[in-house]
């Protein structure tokens, strides 16, 4: 049996193109085709609709497609278990995670990762928190890490606390308090960052009771501090993301009662690659320096 066809399929889906699908899997879209149409013949039922717009799935193909992606699970299980008993010299790892985390934390791990296993590769997907749970529970990532509380599906490892920090200019009034309350900040003109869409910002202010005045929401943290040095309002950053921003005439101010938890997590119901496993081990053993 050909992997090959039943890859192109899922992978077509998830592209929503069977360009996009071609470009990734290193195929020409010709052979994506191909690959679609034998797979269609073989099981003589028709799995996608294809049409200007993109590619979208046929009823029939909607119904196949988790026991697809069951087959192709099982696949790599196969793969990962041949290499745990060979020995971790290859495989993959994708890690889902967010900015601070991948700027301030990641780094370090991934640097002592490399050094023990040199013949594994590793891609990551930075995303808000939401979208990392998301990957966790799509199998589109084999890790990740996460803001607690999180899902009861995952097993979490717990690894940091920091805070949220309202960043300022050093004309603002607020400039000299030691801290602030979310309160404090309901009157200034509010820079949404690139983390700005996950829930811990969102909440504070809830649980505040306020809706700061929305400016711009610039999608990236670097240039929300750039913002505020011009003057044109405040923005709201985690600590480990201030630690690794240029703050030269700016003050980064920390907000009473947003601390957050972050930790690692893994699917609970999930079988592990040694990639994986070898990799929570270096988390594991990081924790002594945070």
């Amino acid at each position: 049996m050909s992997i090959n066809k039943y890859q192109a399929f899922v992978t077509t889906v998830e592209q929503r193109s069977i360009t996009r699908a071609a470009s990734k899997l290193g195929y020409t879209q010709a052979g994506i085709s191909h690959l679609i149409s034998a797979l269609e013949s073989d099981l003589g039922i028709p799995l996608l609709i294809r049409s200007k717009t993109g590619t979208v799935l046929t009823p029939e193909g909607a119904d196949l497609l988790p026991y697809v992606q069951r087959l192709l699970s099982m696949n790599e299980d196969i793969r990962n278990k041949a290499l745990d008993l060979r020995g971790l010299t290859a495989g993959s790892l994708r890690i889902g995670t967010f900015s601070s985390v991948a700027i301030h934390l990641l780094p370090q791990i991934l640097s002592q990762f490399r050094n023990r296993y040199p013949g594994v590769e590793v891609s990551i997907l930075n995303r808000d928190y939401a979208a990392v749970e998301s990957a966790l529970l799509g199998n589109t990532v084999d890790c990740g890490f996460v803001t607690l509380p999180s899902r009861e599906e995952f097993t979490v490892i717990p690894l940091i606390r920091d805070r949220l920090m309202a960043v300022v200019d050093a004309d603002s009034p607020l400039v000299q308090a030691p801290e602030l309350d979310p309160a404090d900040l309901q009157n200034d003109t509010f820079i949404i960052p690139a983390e700005g869409s996950n829930y811990n910002i969102g909440k504070l202010f809830a649980q505040a009771g306020i809706t700061p005045r929305k400016w711009l929401n610039i999608n990236d943290d670097y240039a929300a501090v750039v913002m505020v040095r011009r003057k044109l309002g405040i923005t709201i950053l985690p600590e480990l993301m201030v630690h690794n921003l240029p703050m030269q005439g700016l003050r980064a101010i920390p907000l009473r009662g947003s601390e957050r938890q972050i930790g690692f997590a893994i699917h609970r119901n999930r079988f592990l690659s040694p990639a994986v496993r070898a990799f929570t081990e270096v988390v594991h053993q990081s924790l002594e320096h945070y």
